[in-house]
């Protein structure tokens, strides 16, 4: 990442600076489509995560509250 940075110019000390937000807005690629909603859900059912000691089949099927918050912004 820091090889990334260095060659769009950002110097070691602003990238170590830098919000998640903003190394990505960074390293986007324009016109790239990103995953939506209903795509991350489908990835979820298919390979569902469980809990620690839990299986797959019963484990929460619900977003982290990480992932909705990022989606509302």
């Amino acid at each position: 990442m820091l090889r990334t940075a260095s060659a769009l110019g950002v110097p070691p000390e602003a990238f170590w600076r830098l919000s998640l937000k903003e190394w990505r807005m960074l390293t986007e690629r324009a016109g790239e489509p990103t995953m939506g909603r209903a795509a991350m859900e489908g990835l979820m059912a298919r390979w569902p995560d469980g809990a620690w000691g839990e299986s797959p089949s019963t484990a929460s099927r619900s977003p982290s509250p990480s992932l909705r918050d990022e989606e509302e912004t």
